[in-house]
């Protein structure tokens, strides 16, 4: 992305010729990586909360508060994928301005956004209800070198 940003620049401003399909690839590029970058932080726990009230909360409250944003998100996310059905029906084969490919390709990341989300949380749902149930200790994200990033990361 920003590849192609730098040389829509170079060429814009050097040879006064820019590539007329830069601007929408750089903003289809950009839009797949909120969106992939959103899945990641899904699977590692780590987006963004403020924690002021969440860690006056007793752990077992904290439990049932997590389930149930989990369960509030999940249904969130089969939301945004039946809406993206209906959308990518209507606009699918719509073709882009400039670069003359199927939308499919740029609606489609919100598919892809909610089926790892949801695949995700199906799986967070159900290690907290074996915690609740007395199944499982704790829940312990861990990131891809294996430290616990709870207390691993702190800002």
């Amino acid at each position: 992305m920003v590849g192609v940003v730098a040389v829509q620049i170079f060429l814009r401003y050097v040879f006064g010729r820019p590539l007329f399909w830069a601007d929408e690839l750089a903003n289809w590029l950009f839009v797949w990586v909120i969106y992939l970058g959103a899945g990641v932080l899904v699977r590692y726990d780590a987006h963004l909360t403020v924690e002021i009230v969440i860690d006056r909360l007793s752990p077992r409250v904290n439990q049932w508060r997590r389930l149930f944003v989990n369960l509030l998100v999940l249904s969130f996310l089969i939301l945004l994928f039946v809406q993206t059905i209906g959308l990518l029906q209507k606009f699918g084969t719509t073709p882009s301005p400039a670069m003359n490919i199927p939308m499919v390709f740029f609606f489609g990341c919100g598919m892809v956004f909610a089926t790892i989300g949801a695949i995700e949380y199906v799986r967070q749902i159900v290690c907290l209800l074996l915690v609740l149930c007395g199944r499982m200790t704790e829940i312990v994200v861990r990131g891809p070198d294996g430290k616990d990033l709870k207390t691993s990361v702190k800002i």
